[in-house]
């Protein structure tokens, strides 16, 4: 089954651009499920309320996520700045194969292990055991959340793989001599033209056009 990585990254934008890529990361999810794509899990670059990137690894028909790739806009006033402060944040989505690393080394005395209920349809299971399973790498901030498999014991290991690979792929991107998809912080956010505008509430986004 192919496999796409969906990169949602601030580039070099401020807190507020990382608050959005949180909501859109989200969002997106919600709104590409809908569509004949399964999302396996995701990969989060720093902080969980304002991360620098958010990769969605989806199994299915990547030409549903082709539709969501460029720049997108948030219009809203921010909150840390005056009234004058502009009110558009833009961040990029990218789109590209999900390929399969080799393995990384991973010390497990820096794996930071917390469970919690699984949610949506699957069962009696789901929302009433802590099956799915967060995993945090302390040194890189990298976290992994899965909850795919029934067992707590069976996504503790997908989730500490998934770590791994996620480790490797930092690792090439730091060595690497050239700028390119996977470098997250490096990407260039193209403002204006956005593929789609978003409104929020603070908490949630929601599809708007441009006035």
């Amino acid at each position: 089954m192919t496999r796409s990585r969906l990169t949602v990254s601030s580039g070099t934008g401020p807190l507020e651009v990382r608050t959005f890529v949180r909501l859109l990361s989200a969002a997106l999810a919600q709104e590409v499920t809908r569509a004949d794509v399964v999302l396996e899990h995701t990969v989060v670059h720093g902080p969980h309320e304002a991360p620098a990137s958010v990769a969605l690894i989806f199994a299915g028909n990547q030409a549903v996520l082709q539709e969501v790739v460029g720049t997108h806009a948030l219009i809203m006033p921010s909150a840390h700045r005056g009234k004058r402060a502009r009110k558009r944040w833009y961040v990029g989505v990218t789109c590209e194969e999900e390929s399969v690393p080799a393995r990384a080394t991973l010390a497990l005395s820096d794996v930071v292990l917390e469970t919690c209920r699984s949610g949506g349809a699957g069962g009696q299971h789901v929302n009433r055991t802590e099956s799915a399973v967060r995993v945090t790498h302390r040194p890189s901030g990298i976290s992994i959340r899965i909850e795919s498999e029934r067992s707590q014991h069976r996504n503790k290991a997908r989730a500490l793989e998934i770590l791994e690979h996620s480790l490797l792929r930092e690792q090439q991107r730091q060595l690497a001599d050239t700028k390119s998809a996977r470098r997250l912080r490096s990407i260039q956010v193209e403002r204006g033209r956005p593929v789609m505008t978003w409104r929020s509430n603070g908490h949630v986004l929601f599809r708007a056009e441009e006035r």
